[in-house]
């Protein structure tokens, strides 16, 4: 049996100009980096744009640079 459940995801805000420079640093372009992570190359886009990012795919981003997914948390206010 199926059921039509609707299903929120948390989003997390990421520190987008940290993102764009390790991504730049290490030399990968948005697809790139989404290739070697294993996510849409429309998911790093969207993500580099301010519209947050699932924990899961901000750990993906994460692993291929080598730091820490609280690395790339938007700090507070």
């Amino acid at each position: 049996m199926l059921y039509n459940i609707p299903v929120e995801f948390l989003a997390v805000e990421v520190n987008v100009d940290k993102l764009q420079e390790l991504r730049i640093n290490q030399g990968f372009s948005q697809r790139r980096l989404a290739e070697l992570a294993g996510v849409s190359n429309t998911s790093v886009w969207k993500i580099e744009q301010g519209g947050g990012a699932n924990p899961a795919t901000l750990k993906k981003l994460a692993d291929v640079l080598g730091i820490r997914p609280t690395d790339l948390l938007k700090k507070g206010r």
